[in-house]
């Protein structure tokens, strides 16, 4: 992932652009601001995949979409910053299946459950 401030404007983006869905958002949640990255899968579920990871037969046709979520406390720390040291980063995955290929909603509902000490 990639960190940016420029002209007062901040930019994280994903280093494999071709894997992950633009625009990367950020959702802010329980004092925590998160940069939500999105991958949907490309292909439906043949019934070699079906097979080979042990999913229930109706499964085929279905589609993969995942997400990853990284976070810290509000405001996420881009730089060093003296007053707020050894900031923890929260990393969140989930990877969802179905016969939609938009699992987002779910993945926010999960996401705005996480809490930091």
């Amino acid at each position: 992932m990639l960190f940016q401030v420029t002209n007062g404007v901040e930019f994280a983006g994903e280093i494999y652009p071709d894997f992950y869905l633009t625009p990367m958002e950020k959702v802010e949640a329980n004092g925590l601001a998160f940069y939500v990255f999105e991958a949907q899968g490309r292909m439906q579920l043949d019934l070699a995949t079906v097979n080979h990871f042990n999913l229930p037969d109706e499964m085929q046709g279905a589609q993969a979409d995942f997400f990853r979520a990284v976070g810290a406390q509000t405001p996420f720390p881009f730089f060093r910053d003296p007053q707020r040291k050894n900031v923890p980063l929260i990393q969140v995955a989930y990877a969802g299946i179905g016969l939609g290929p938009d699992k987002r909603d779910i993945f926010m509902r999960l996401l705005r459950q996480v809490r930091s000490r």
